[in-house]
């Protein structure tokens, strides 16, 4: 947050744009701040077909995840 003015919140957002947000829409809605944790998590479903070993898939995900920048 730049500034945050009677009727209006300037926000500097990560890709350097300058954004006025009415005070109106920040007290009556939700907002979310997604680089306040240095963690988020992440929910991932996997459909397998019945012929796959799920364990076998289960380490091929593990390996897969591993090679993402960022996920421990």
């Amino acid at each position: 947050m730049t500034e945050f003015g009677l009727f209006a919140t300037t926000i500097l957002t990560p890709d350097n744009v300058t954004t006025f947000v009415g005070n109106a829409k920040i007290f009556g809605d939700t907002v979310y701040n997604y680089s306040a944790s240095k963690y988020r998590r992440v929910d991932r479903l996997a459909q397998l077909a019945h012929s796959v070993n799920p364990v076998e898939a289960i380490g091929r995900l593990k390996t897969a995840l591993a090679a993402i920048p960022n996920v421990e």
